[in-house]
């Protein structure tokens, strides 16, 4: 039983409150998050440059110098292969086609087999009727000039031009280089093409010009795109750098399909990564973009590890580092001898069977009968 002074604290407590409908925005430093994210994202790099250094050396030396080895001590051996090789697949396709002949004339295969020796040896002519591909052919249609210059050709001549002036383009500001080489491509750009003018059509001036009527967001993407493309060109263009890197390469494939398809996203990702690469991330690079970069990298790091395991049971794995090779010599050795044996029995087979179709009639009733003397035992088989 309550106590009074208790039962009268309870009554004059306060009524519990809802939420608050007060919002705040809480500013988090991300000094910490970054540092750790970006340390994370070179140890990531460097297990990348490992690997991608671990491939190279394995597609760029091991397997040439393992293939003129090859080359050098078996070579009488697989040019036997090979020759054995064409002469079943060309058995293997007339058998075919005597089986296909057989089956679909209901006949027996020796008969079906004359059919088809007559067939080879007396080709149709392929008939061609009249008007069709071949006779009305324009003499200049495969003629192609090479056609107008397209964005990036012209930027380049426009980068080109303006070294050749003494200006360097890379110092412009955006607003500057923009207005230069708007000016340049209205000039040297692909001129509109198709009907007549009608009225309304923006190409001629009679009407507002088109990014008047682009959204404004829609413009802003589309600036925000070139600005980072301009950037990854200068950066990644094989024409400006001279080490032939296979990863930056590989980022400037990646960058052009990314700039056509417009992936504003992906082109973020690739700015952040070559900024993190070249040690130049900053403020404008933000955390969700290296997050972005970090799982880019750990995406590679997957492929390369997993081509690496399948590269590492091939015979070639570090053959360019090795000295001793009787053992591989002996295995490859007796591994071509077998599969040689084996493609030599297969090829006697078919030559059998071919041989056993060709044979006249009386040969093959003289066989049969020199194979099952005995009419009763002749009906078992």
């Amino acid at each position: 039983m309550p106590t009074p002074r208790a039962s009268k604290k309870r009554r004059n407590a306060p009524a519990p409150r809802g939420p608050s409908p007060v919002r705040a925005i809480i500013l988090i430093d991300q000094t910490a998050l970054r540092r750790n994210t970006s340390r994370e994202c070179m140890r990531l790099m460097a297990r990348v440059e490992k690997a991608r250094a671990e491939w190279t050396h394995f597609e760029q030396k091991d397997l040439p110098a393992f293939a003129r080895w090859i080359a050098a001590l078996f070579g009488p051996l697989m040019t036997r292969s090979r020759e054995l090789s064409d002469l079943i697949r060309e058995k293997e396709y007339l058998v075919a086609e005597v089986e296909e002949e057989s089956w679909a004339t209901a006949s027996p295969p020796h008969l079906a087999y004359r059919r088809v020796i007559h067939r080879r040896e007396h080709p149709q002519p392929e008939y061609r009727p009249p008007g069709g591909p071949g006779h009305d052919r324009d003499p200049n249609a495969d003629f192609d000039d090479g056609g107008p210059p397209d964005e990036f050709e012209l930027e380049m001549m426009f980068d080109e031009l303006l070294r050749n002036v003494g200006i360097n383009p890379d110092r412009l500001g955006n607003s500057a280089y923009e207005q230069l080489f708007g000016e340049f491509k209205d000039k040297f750009g692909p001129r509109p093409s198709g009907p007549p003018p009608f009225q309304g059509d923006d190409r001629y001036g009679d009407s507002p010009p088109r990014a008047s009527r682009t959204p404004p967001s829609q413009r802003a993407t589309q600036a925000r795109i070139k600005e980072i493309y301009r950037i990854l060109v200068r950066r990644l263009h094989p024409d400006l750098r001279a080490d032939g890197d296979a990863a930056v390469s590989s980022i400037w494939h990646e960058v052009q399909e990314a700039y056509n398809a417009a992936d504003l996203d992906r082109l973020e990702t690739l700015l952040a990564l070559t900024d993190i690469k070249s040690n130049q991330a900053g403020d404008h690079t933000s955390l969700s973009q290296m997050y972005a970069v970090l799982e880019e990298l750990a995406r590679n790091l997957k492929a390369l590890q997993k081509s690496l395991r399948h590269a590492r049971k091939d015979e070639a794995w570090n053959f360019s580092r090795s000295s001793d090779r009787t053992t591989l010599e002996f295995h490859h050795r007796q591994k071509l001898e077998t599969e040689l044996a084996a493609q030599e029995r297969h090829l006697q087979a078919l030559e059998t069977l071919i041989r056993d179709w060709s044979r006249p009639r009386n040969e093959r009733a003289k066989n049969r009968s020199r194979a099952h003397p005995n009419p009763a035992q002749e009906e078992l088989f």
